[in-house]
């Protein structure tokens, strides 16, 4: 059990201490108030204010009436005339819906939406004929204007002047430029320039074809007929034995045989070239390197005409090879062709009466795609 208080204190005495006082009960705590201390200040300030003493006359006489008692009365008044309040609910809007546009205003307030007066309307009327009448004579005034077939500049004037700019532009002149196109044009759109144009081509043709033709048939003597399906080392044995010799000729002659590409489409068939495709024209029978003879033999051997050629591709490429051989035989009229353009080295050892090959076409023992279905012969129609 704990020492008793008196043990304690008898204790705490002799050791030379105070002794401590016996605990006492709890202190009271103040009760919580809600009120603000500086409001509890201020009532208690006002609490102890002496109060005036009353008078029964002062008690007696009404109150003045404040201005906020009059704003009430008055607010008051004016709801009793309109009636009962109404609901604070407001209509709601379907902000889908289209709004309607506002009515136009009876009496208009602007000029620019007053009527017209009857004298406005008579000079918008006059305006719109004035210039009715001004398009109308526009138009004659330009078909007037517009060159007849007498009135139009002949084709020789057209050159002629053409000419005489150019040489003014040779000079240094810098408005002959401008006068070079303008002169250009003019001869392109004059309708007898694309006449002239065929007529030259037609004239050209009739005149290189023997060349053509001549230059086909040596070509083709000196060219394997089974070169599309020959390799490098068959074409070297074949013209080898066909020369009965394998000296540096016959091997330089073999070598430009298979290195030139274009050579091929003098032993492809007709029908080959027509329905080839125009990669392959561009890629395995573009003349590239090729001599006047080569390139004349080329050109002869192509169709006319190109199967499946919608877009003009295949007979563009055709006619950029005629304008290659068009202008090979003008550097040949004017004598400036080069050794390796007028006969490459390959042929320098040869004999010209020499004929290697037969010089037929090989049109015989080709036969066109099978999965093409328009060389498909017809099937036999069932009896009815």
């Amino acid at each position: 059990p704990p020492p008793p208080a008196a043990s304690l204190a008898a204790a705490a005495a002799a050791a030379g201490r105070k002794p401590r006082a016996a605990p006492s009960s709890p202190p009271k705590r103040k009760p919580v108030s809600n009120v603000h201390p500086l409001a509890a200040a201020a009532a208690a300030e006002v609490a102890r204010r002496p109060r005036p003493p009353s008078s029964p006359t002062l008690s007696r006489r009404p109150a003045a009436p404040s201005a906020l008692a009059e704003a009430l009365a008055a607010a008051a008044a004016k709801r009793k005339q309109k009636g009962p309040p109404k609901s604070p609910t407001r209509k709601r809007v379907n902000p889908f819906q289209r709004a309607q546009p506002p009515p136009p205003p009876e009496e208009a307030t602007s000029p620019l939406h007053a009527r017209p007066s009857e004298a406005q309307v008579n000079t918008s009327k006059r305006i719109a004929e004035l210039e009715a009448t001004v398009a109308a004579l526009r138009s004659e005034l330009n078909r007037v204007k517009k060159p007849t077939e007498k009135q139009q500049q002949s084709i020789d004037d057209i050159e002629s002047e053409l000419r005489a700019a150019t040489a003014r532009c040779l000079q240094g002149d810098p408005s002959a430029e401008s006068e070079l196109e303008r002169l250009d044009a003019a001869l392109r759109a004059h309708p007898d320039h694309k006449i002239r144009q065929a007529k030259a081509r037609a004239n050209w043709d009739s005149e290189q074809r023997t060349a053509n033709n001549n230059a086909l048939a040596l070509t083709r003597s000196l060219v394997p007929p089974d070169i599309l399906k020959s390799t490098a080392k068959d074409v070297g044995l074949r013209i080898c034995d066909a020369l009965q010799s394998d000296d540096k000729p016959a091997l330089a002659l073999a070598r430009r045989v298979w290195s030139a590409k274009a050579l091929r489409a003098v032993r492809a068939p007709s029908e080959l070239l027509r329905k080839a495709h125009v990669a392959d024209l561009r890629g395995t029978y573009t003349p590239t390197g090729l001599d006047i003879v080569e390139l004349r033999a080329v050109y002869a051997c192509l169709p006319r005409e190109f199967a499946n050629d919608g877009d003009g591709a295949k007979a563009a490429w055709r006619e950029s090879v005629r304008e290659k051989l068009v202008a090979m035989v003008a550097k040949e009229a004017s004598g400036s062709l080069t050794p390796a353009e007028k006969r490459n080295s390959a042929y320098q050892h040869l004999p010209d009466f020499v004929r290697l090959f037969p010089s037929e076409a090989c049109d015989a023992g080709w036969r066109p795609d099978a999965a093409d279905p328009l060389t498909r012969p017809a099937r036999p129609r069932a009896a009815a």
